[in-house]
């Protein structure tokens, strides 16, 4: 089942603002709310029903992305602010926060094929080979093809790195940061599986 979100007070409030929005208005503070939907989810988990926690999850971290949304603008404590705010779209991105383990799958394929073709395009090989009016050559199809499967694999070989000759080592850094993205993709997959424990 789809649990339906409901709005919140975001602005911070003095104490008499907030209990007149609570017991008069009746509008919830979204601090209050976050705290509403965690003590839900911790309800959930208790019962071992780990499937419907998880849409009481996805709501209590969009609801802390509207927090740190609101603290960035009002610049309290910017930086961190932002860095949590990315780690939550890449949760959001790789998994829609544990929810979705196709997202894993499709983000683990888009950032492999990003690095990869980074990769590439920081070698030698790559600039000599170009050619926009040549024949197709199968073989370099069925070689890219190969290389690209054995690249998600986050402990892969760099001997192919070596083979087509990088230009300063660039391609190193790619496959460097290649392998976390895809090792965090793959790990978010697996968390999304979790969900059926």
């Amino acid at each position: 089942f789809k649990v339906p979100d409901f709005p919140a007070l975001i602005e911070n409030q003095t104490r008499l603002e907030y209990e007149v929005s609570v017991s008069e208005d009746g509008d919830i503070p979204i601090k209050n709310k976050r705290e509403t939907l965690r003590i839900i989810r911790k309800a959930f988990e208790g019962n071992s029903d780990y499937i419907n926690s998880l849409n009481y999850k996805k709501l209590e971290l969009k609801t802390f992305d509207k927090i740190l949304d609101y603290n960035i603008k009002i610049s309290q404590d910017k930086w961190s602010n932002k860095f949590n705010r990315v780690i939550l779209w890449l949760n959001r991105k790789s998994n829609d926060y544990g929810t979705r383990f196709e997202y894993g799958v499709l983000f683990t394929f888009r950032v492999g094929l990003i690095f990869f073709i980074l990769i590439f395009l920081s070698t030698e090989e790559f600039w000599n080979r170009i050619c926009l009016n040549c024949e197709i050559d199968l073989d370099v199809i069925a070689y890219t093809i190969k290389q690209f499967i054995n690249y998600l694999n986050p402990v892969h070989s760099m001997d192919f790195i070596d083979e087509v000759r990088p230009i300063f080592g660039i391609s190193y850094i790619f496959d460097f940061f290649g392998r976390i993205a895809v090792g965090y993709g793959i790990y978010q997959t697996v968390q999304a599986f979790r969900k059926y424990r």
